[in-house]
């Protein structure tokens, strides 16, 4: 079973968010990528190759894996429109 860590920047994402659209995102996490992180997510290309992402409806969650751990780091929850935008300045 995978461990789920959240960034301090990912926890204040959550927090910005409604009830209910945090609740969407944390069941996506606890009910999909804790199963199975690799098949779940989509690996990022270039530049952010160490990533992957969720989807959540509109909102993309933006997660590392430590693979030999097995734990799950998640790093940013935002929009897609910013989610990108945000990464690229880590």
């Amino acid at each position: 079973m995978w461990v789920v860590q959240y960034e301090k920047r990912a926890v204040k994402d959550l927090k910005k968010l409604n009830k209910d659209t945090q609740q969407r995102i944390l069941n996506g996490i606890n009910n999909k990528l804790v199963s199975a992180p690799i098949a779940t997510g989509t690996k990022l290309n270039g530049d952010l190759a160490n990533y992957y992402r969720l989807r959540v409806g509109k909102y993309r969650v933006v997660y590392m894996l430590d693979v030999e751990n097995q734990k799950i780091s998640i790093i940013l929850i935002a929009l897609r429109n910013t989610v990108y935008l945000r990464l690229g300045r880590l």
